[in-house]
């Protein structure tokens, strides 16, 4: 988990008058963060933290001023994506102590990165690297009904962290936009959905699989 996450989470939380309770950590048993009530409605989250220097990986270099500060940032685009998956796959272990609930489960990623997270990380830790068979639609397209009719995913994807058959505890990851709202990104398979109800706010934009597609819904 990431206090710095975690905190602003919280802070999240406050904002929008949720109900926020920390699941107390047990000896032994790897637990999730927080339990959340937000508009009669529950789910459990984990917060996963990126560090601003990237300490789980030795492959990103950083460029710094004279006076120390961090200008810019390289880093192999892969292993970030790799990075994610990891915290996906981590996040459905700590799940499988509160499934008993039977609520959405959601993994909030927080980065203190110098360069922001970007949706489509995210997307290809969840659904593959290769995916030019995944689409996503925005509303714009929603509202000239249009539709492009593809093929299931292809079994040449192998990299896929969520899949019928694994991390299917993992309701949607999320991440915050620039907006002070949130980007989440709907798990296909998820045992639990996570309403699109929840999340609703005006900075808000669900991310909804349909078979391969994705459909925009931003909050009212």
């Amino acid at each position: 988990m990431g206090k710095l996450g975690e905190k602003k989470f919280e802070d999240f939380c406050k904002k929008r008058q949720w109900r926020i309770y920390k699941i107390p950590e047990l000896s032994g048993i790897q637990t999730p963060d927080f339990f959340v009530v937000a508009h009669n409605k529950v789910f459990i989250c984990e917060i996963k933290n990126l560090s601003k220097s990237g300490a789980e990986r030795k492959d990103i270099t950083e460029f710094k001023n004279k006076k120390g500060n961090i200008v810019g940032v390289h880093f192999d685009y892969n292993k970030e994506i790799d990075t994610i998956a990891e915290k996906i796959n981590k996040a459905n272990q700590q799940f499988k102590s509160t499934v008993s609930f039977n609520v959405p489960q959601v993994l909030i990623i927080s980065s203190d990165r110098f360069c922001p997270l970007d949706k489509n990380i995210i997307l290809k830790a969840m659904y593959g690297k290769i995916f030019q068979r995944l689409r996503i639609k925005t509303s714009r397209e929603i509202s000239k009904n249009t539709s492009i009719n593809l093929p299931p995913l292809p079994s040449l994807i192998t990299d896929r962290t969520l899949r019928k058959d694994k991390n299917i505890l993992v309701s949607a990851v999320v991440i915050l936009n620039k907006q002070d709202g949130m980007f989440l990104l709907h798990n296909l398979w998820a045992s639990v959905p996570l309403p699109i109800s929840i999340f609703n706010g005006e900075n808000d934009i669900n991310y909804l699989p349909e078979e391969i597609t994705f459909k925009e819904i931003k909050g009212n």
